[in-house]
């Protein structure tokens, strides 16, 4: 499998680069992410607790074999629960909207080694989160392939930047929101 490099170019899907260095110093060239088999879909999870508000974001965005964006979604949850527990509940939508969306086959990244490890060993561990990597893990059982993979956060930026978007809250689509290679 060969591996590519992500970056939006709008107002296309999500397309391959060359390098990532123009995404700035946060961000190295030695960044690359692997494009899902055939059959699978691969979709990047990150949750944003905009400070002094009341709420939390889930972003999510999802990709095929050919790398191109096929669909992304922001939604926003009222409260502000520990880190873990938002990010956990960001795994669930992100299976809920997979299974809405007529998937049989997905990869599901996040960069939170704590619920990805919980998620990937099957366990579900007594802290707060606890309960909702339980109800993932019920919900996978609906797939014929789940796989939970953690990435770092310089991997999951496109999620990570959508969540940021938080006065785009319960908007959807196919292409990438306009500006958002700005925001990187």
């Amino acid at each position: 499998m060969k591996n590519i490099v992500l970056l939006q170019r709008l107002p296309k899907p999500i397309s391959i680069v060359e390098e990532v260095a123009s995404l700035g110093p946060y961000y190295h060239s030695s960044i690359v992410l692997a494009p899902p088999d055939r059959g699978v879909i691969k979709m990047n999870v990150d949750v944003a607790f905009p400070t002094g508000k009341n709420f939390y974001v889930t972003a999510m965005v999802a990709r095929g074999c050919s790398s191109e964006c096929l669909w992304w979604k922001i939604l926003k949850k009222l409260g502000r629960p520990p880190v873990s527990s938002g990010k956990t509940t960001g795994m669930l939508h992100a299976l809920q909207l997979a299974k809405e969306k007529g998937c049989n086959a997905i990869v599901i990244e996040g960069d939170s080694l704590q619920v990805m490890t919980a998620l990937t060993e099957e366990e579900c561990p007594l802290a707060p989160f606890g309960a909702i990597v339980e109800q993932c893990l019920v919900y996978a059982r609906g797939f014929n392939l789940v796989s939970f993979q953690f990435i770092k956060r310089t991997g999951n930026h496109l999620a990570h930047e959508l969540a940021k978007l938080y006065e785009m809250t319960g908007l959807k689509g196919f292409i990438l929101p306009p500006g958002l290679v700005m925001n990187i």
